[in-house]
C-alpha cells in the first residue's frame, strides 16, 4: 500500500507541470500501458518458475526436488507485485488529477463572456474581508440571469465567484443576496518568479471574479440553510473585535490563532512574522492541531476511565482517541481547513484509527497517506510554499527522530528547532529569498509561550462562548494582552533580524535550495557514516556561490495589468522603471511582482529606481519594492509629490554611464508647468547600436516638444509605448521620429480603457514595428547578450499550464 500511495501522489502532483489535461483517448492509452506492463511483468516470474522446476527435475530426478531457487523466485514475485502496483498507481493518479482539473475548469467563465453583467442569486460563503475601499467575499451562485437585452450565457454557469463590493453592505456568512455583478474570467499576471493567482483560484473552486455594480438593485433575501460553521466563525471574530481594551494588533493576532483568519493581519504584521520566522505560528498548523489532539487525549482518557468504572464496555484508550479526533476536527473546521491543517488532521486520523484497531503504524506511513489524500482533494497543492514547508517539516522530524532514542522535552525542542532551521533553509530561501538567522532563538521562546499560555486561552474562549460571553471575553482579554507583549517582541526581533538574515542571491534558486537541503541532511546524518565532512564542503560551496558576472543589456517589461514596471539589467547594474499599482492593502506590484522577479534573476540590490510620475499605476508599488529590496537611489518626474524620502527629481539633460550603457533623461523640462502624465520621466538607454526608449505616460504635447527639440533618438530598437498605447499619445510625428523596431504596450487584459487603441496599433504597423502587449503575452523580456542577436521571451509562451489562458499573438 505505501508504494501505491506514493506513486499515486507523485503522478497526481505532476499535474502542476502539465501544459494541458489528457483527453479520454490519452487516459485510455495510459491505462492500457499500465495493464500491458503488469502482464509483461507477470509473465517473467512465471517463465522463471517453469524453467527452474524443469531444471530441478532433470538434475534431481532420482531424489527429492532442489529448493535452492525458491528464495529467488519469492523475491522476483515481490518485485513483480511492487512494479505492478506502481504502474496502476501512476495511471490512477493521472486519472484523478485529470478528473479534478476538468471538474474545476467546467464552470470557468468563458473568455467570450469576460466583463459581462449578470443578475446573481447566491449565498455569502466564508468570512468576508472588509478593506478600506471594498468588502471582498466568496459567493456561492444559486441562479444566474442575464440583464434584459443580453443573449449570451455560459454553457455551465459559475458555481462560486469572488466579488468586491465597493462601499457595500456589512456582509455576514450565510446571507442570501440578489445582486448585479460584472464577472471576469479568472486570470493571473504572468511573470518569472511570480505568484500564480489563477492556480490559487482554481484550487479553491472559484469560477469567476468581479465586482458588484454600483447603483444596481440589490436586496437581501431569506437566509440560506446551512453555513453554520461560517456563521460561528463570524460570530467569534465579531466578539473578538468588540474587545476594546486590547490593541488592534492584539485582536488581529487573536483572530488568526482562534479562527484561522489571517486576512486581518496588516502588511506590517506579516513582515514582522516573516522577518522572525514565526509565520507558521500565526496560521492554524500541525502544531496547533497536535496540541488540541493531545488535550483531547487527556480529557478522553479521563472520560473513558469514568465510563469503564460505571460498567460501559469500552477502553479508556479508544474513548481518548475518539475525543481527541473530534476536538481536532472541530478546531480544523473552525480554522477553515488550511493546507497544513488538512495534513495534520489526516495524519492524526491515521494514528488514531490504528489506536482504535489496536495496531501500530509507522509515522512515515501516516505521512504518505496524508500526501495521497491531499492529492485527491487538491492536486495543485504542490504549487504552494506551505505544502513543501509543512510536509517537509514532518518528513524531517520522521527522518531524524524515528531512529533515535527519546530525549528530554527541552532537548527535543531545541533539536527540533535546529532541525527545521537546517533542513528547511533551502525551501525558505527558494520561496522567500531570505533566511532569518534569529528564527531558532525566537522560536524557542515563542512556541512554548504561544502553545501553552496564549493558544489555550484563545481556544477556551471559543468553546465557552455559547455558555458565557463574559467568560469568553475574559479568556480572550488575557490572551490578547499577552499577544500585545508578543507583538512588541516581534517588533524588536524584527529589527535585529534585518541585520541577521541570510539573503540568497542566485539566478539558480532551485539548484541552491537542493544543495542547501542536501548539505543540511549530511550535517545531521549519524556521525558513524562519515558524511558530515561532505556536508560542510557542500555548505561552504553554497556560502561562496555567487551570481556569475553579467554582460550585455536585458530589458523586462513585466505584466502588472493596467500599469507599468520595467527592469533593465545593464551588465552588473540594475534600473527599475516604475513599480506598477497598489491593488489593495495586502497586494502591490512592487512587492508581489517586481521583487520576486528580481530574486529570480539573483539581483540583491537595485542601483536606481525611477518612478516616472505619481499616478498609482506607476508609483503604487514603490513602497512595497523599497520594503522588499535595497534601493541605492530613487528619481521621479514628480519628486515633490511622491510620498518617499530622498527622491531626486528627473531633469532634462541629466545623464550617466554604467560601463558601456549610456542613460539620458529627455524630459521633463521643469521650467514648464505640466500635468501629471506629462511630468513623466522620459529616459533613453543606449548600448552600442541598441536604443531603448522609456516614455511613461507622456501625451502628444510632450512628444511634439521632444520632436521639435531634436532630442528623440532615431531607429529605436525597443519602445515602451507612451501611456499604454492610448490615442492621446503615439502621434504620427513621434512615431516617424523614432521608427521603433519593437513596441510594447503595458496594459491590462480586456481593460475598460481599451489599450492599445486601434489607431495607435495602425500607426506603428505602418512603420513596420513588431508589436507586443503584456495583456496577451505576460512579461516580455528583450535580451541583447554581448555579440549576439536579440532574443525575445514571453512568460505565457514559455510556461504553459493547463489552467492558464494561451499566449495570444501580438496586436
Amino acid at each position: 500500500m505505501p508504494y501505491f500511495l506514493f506513486c499515486f501522489s507523485v503522478a497526481a502532483y505532476s499535474s502542476c507541470l502539465w501544459p494541458r489535461l489528457p483527453g479520454l483517448l490519452e487516459l485510455s492509452m495510459i491505462w492500457a500501458c499500465a495493464a500491458g506492463g503488469v502482464l509483461v511483468l507477470a509473465r517473467q516470474p512465471l517463465k522463471k518458475q517453469i524453467s527452474h522446476a524443469g531444471a530441478s527435475r532433470k538434475i534431481d530426478a532420482p531424489g527429492r526436488a532442489d529448493d535452492s531457487g525458491k528464495g529467488a523466485d519469492s523475491e522476483n514475485m515481490a518485485g513483480f507485485r511492487v512494479l505492478s502496483v506502481c504502474l496502476i498507481a501512476i495511471a490512477a493518479g493521472v486519472t484523478c488529477a485529470t478528473l479534478w482539473g476538468n471538474d474545476r475548469l467546467a464552470g470557468t467563465l468563458p473568455t467570450t463572456l469576460d466583463k459581462t453583467d449578470y443578475r446573481l442569486v447566491g449565498v455569502v460563503r466564508g468570512l468576508p474581508s472588509r478593506g478600506e475601499r471594498a468588502t471582498r467575499f466568496l459567493f456561492d451562485v444559486e441562479s444566474l440571469q442575464l440583464p434584459p437585452g443580453k443573449v449570451a450565457a455560459p454553457a455551465v454557469p459559475p458555481r462560486r465567484v469572488l466579488l468586491n463590493w465597493y462601499g457595500g453592505e456589512a456582509l455576514e456568512p450565510g446571507q442570501r443576496w440578489q445582486l448585479t455583478a460584472r464577472l471576469r474570467r479568472p486570470r493571473s499576471f504572468a511573470n518569472p518568479g511570480g505568484f500564480d493567482y489563477r492556480a490559487w483560484l482554481l484550487s479553491r473552486g472559484i469560477d469567476a471574479t468581479g465586482y458588484v455594480r454600483a447603483g444596481s438593485p440589490s436586496r437581501q433575501m431569506a437566509p440560506a440553510p446551512g453555513y453554520k460553521l461560517d456563521r460561528w466563525r463570524h460570530k467569534v471574530g465579531a466578539a473578538i473585535d468588540r474587545i476594546t481594551d486590547v490593541s488592534g494588533a492584539g485582536r488581529r493576532l487573536l483572530r488568526a490563532l482562534a479562527i484561522g483568519d489571517g486576512r486581518a493581519l496588516s502588511e506590517a504584521d506579516r513582515e514582522r512574522l516573516r522577518a522572525t520566522g514565526l509565520s507558521h505560528l500565526m496560521v492554524v498548523s500541525g502544531l496547533h492541531i497536535g496540541m488540541i489532539a493531545g488535550a483531547g487525549m487527556l480529557v478522553g482518557a479521563g472520560i473513558g476511565r469514568a465510563l469503564v468504572a460505571v460498567g460501559v464496555v469500552a477502553t479508556h484508550r479508544s474513548v481518548a482517541a475518539i475525543v481527541s479526533w473530534l476536538l481536532a476536527l472541530t478546531y480544523a473546521l473552525l480554522a477553515g481547513l488550511s493546507l497544513p491543517t488538512q495534513r495534520a488532521l489526516i495524519m492524526l486520523s491515521v494514528f488514531l484509527l490504528a489506536v482504535l484497531m489496536q495496531r501500530k503504524t509507522r509515522p512515515a506511513v501516516a505521512l504518505i497517506w496524508a500526501l495521497a489524500l491531499q492529492a485527491v482533494v487538491d492536486p495543485l497543492a504542490a504549487l504552494s510554499p506551505g505544502f513543501w514547508l509543512s510536509y517537509g517539516a514532518v518528513a524531517a522530524f520522521i527522518w531524524y527522530f524515528s531512529p533515535r532514542p527519546r530525549r528530554s522535552t527541552g532537548l527535543a525542542l531545541l533539536e527540533a528547532q535546529l532541525l527545521i532551521f537546517v533542513l528547511l533553509a533551502g525551501a525558505l530561501g527558494y520561496f522567500y529569498g531570505r533566511i532569518p538567522l534569529v528564527s531558532v532563538v525566537v522560536n524557542l521562546l515563542a512556541i512554548p509561550w504561544l502553545s501553552f499560555l496564549i493558544l489555550p486561552l484563545a481556544l477556551l474562549g471559543v468553546f465557552i462562548l455559547p455558555l458565557s460571553a463574559g467568560a469568553a471575553e475574559w479568556c480572550w482579554r488575557a490572551a490578547g494582552t499577552q499577544l500585545q507583549w508578543f507583538q512588541s517582541l516581534l517588533t524588536q526581533a524584527g529589527e535585529i533580524s534585518r541585520s541577521w538574515s541570510w539573503q540568497l542571491v542566485t539566478d539558480q534558486p532551485l539548484l541552491l535550495a537542493v544543495a542547501l537541503t542536501l548539505a543540511g541532511g549530511l550535517l545531521l546524518a549519524p556521525r558513524g557514516l562519515g558524511h558530515r565532512g561532505l556536508g560542510l564542503l557542500l555548505l561552504l560551496a553554497v556560502l561562496l556561490m555567487e551570481v556569475p558576472p553579467r554582460s550585455g543589456l536585458r530589458v523586462a517589461v513585466l505584466d502588472v495589468g493596467q500599469g507599468l514596471a520595467v527592469v533593465i539589467e545593464a551588465n552588473d547594474r540594475t534600473l527599475v522603471y516604475d513599480t506598477g499599482a497598489k491593488f489593495s492593502e495586502r497586494f502591490n506590484a512592487g512587492e508581489g511582482i517586481v521583487a520576486p522577479y528580481l530574486r529570480s534573476r539573483g539581483i540583491a540590490v537595485v542601483d536606481l529606481l525611477v518612478v516616472s510620475h505619481n499616478d498609482d499605476d506607476h508609483a503604487g508599488g514603490a513602497r512595497g519594492l523599497l520594503n522588499s529590496v535595497p534601493v541605492e537611489r530613487v528619481m521621479s518626474g514628480q519628486a515633490a509629490d511622491l510620498a518617499l524620502e530622498g527622491v531626486q527629481p528627473c531633469r532634462r539633460g541629466v545623464a550617466w554611464q554604467w560601463q558601456d550603457v549610456h542613460f539620458e533623461i529627455l524630459a521633463p523640462e521643469h521650467s514648464i508647468a505640466v500635468s501629471d502624465n506629462d511630468a513623466s520621466c522620459v529616459i533613453a538607454v543606449r548600448q552600442a547600436d541598441h536604443t531603448i526608449l522609456l516614455t511613461g505616460d507622456i501625451t502628444g504635447k510632450v512628444e511634439r516638444q521632444l520632436v521639435r527639440a531634436g532630442l528623440l533618438p532615431p531607429d529605436v530598437d525597443l519602445l515602451v509605448a507612451p501611456h499604454h498605447g492610448s490615442n492621446s499619445s503615439s502621434t504620427a510625428e513621434f512615431i516617424s521620429a523614432v521608427t521603433p523596431k519593437h513596441v510594447v504596450y503595458s496594459a491590462g487584459y480586456n481593460h475598460h480603457f481599451g489599450h492599445p487603441h486601434a489607431k495607435v496599433v495602425a500607426r506603428y504597423r505602418e512603420v513596420g514595428a513588431e508589436q507586443w502587449s503584456t495583456a496577451d503575452a505576460g512579461a516580455i523580456v528583450f535580451d541583447w547578450p554581448t555579440d549576439e542577436k536579440l532574443r525575445v521571451e514571453t512568460a505565457r509562451q514559455g510556461r504553459s499550464r493547463y489552467w492558464r489562458d494561451a499566449f495570444l499573438a501580438p496586436p
